[in-house]
């Protein structure tokens, strides 16, 4: 089965309220995404963390958990919305063209991607 990891870059900094790591190595997208088998496909958000992609009105206690990014939240989320989209319709329709644009040149996404790995 077809997978795309989509994992923050802030996931293993210290949390804004507590001093431990939302995703600590050994246990974050990096280890999801090296336990899959191809085809799979790895994106980060590297100025982002995992409460950047809910709702701002989101319970305050919920928003310390995790470090935030300070880049603006709306291009975390529509990077996310794209990246799936890209996906599901390269493997479920057969139109590659999008998510092979974004594998080449991954700074059409308004959020900043680090370098994506994609095994076909």
């Amino acid at each position: 089965m077809p997978v795309v990891v989509i994992g923050t870059g802030l996931g293993p900094e210290t949390a804004n309220c507590f001093p431990i790591t939302c995703a600590p190595d050994g246990v974050n997208h990096e280890e999801f995404f090296y336990e899959c088998k191809p085809p799979c496909a790895h994106f980060v958000t590297k100025d982002y963390g995992h409460m950047d992609m809910l709702d701002d009105d989101i319970n305050s206690l919920l928003k310390c958990m995790c470090k935030n990014g300070t880049a603006p939240k709306d291009f975390m989320r529509r990077t996310l919305g794209g990246l799936v989209v890209a996906f599901l319709k390269a493997y479920l329709y057969n139109q590659w063209e999008d998510f092979q644009a974004i594998l080449k040149d991954p700074n059409l996404a308004p959020a900043k991607l680090e370098d994506p790995v994609f095994y076909p």
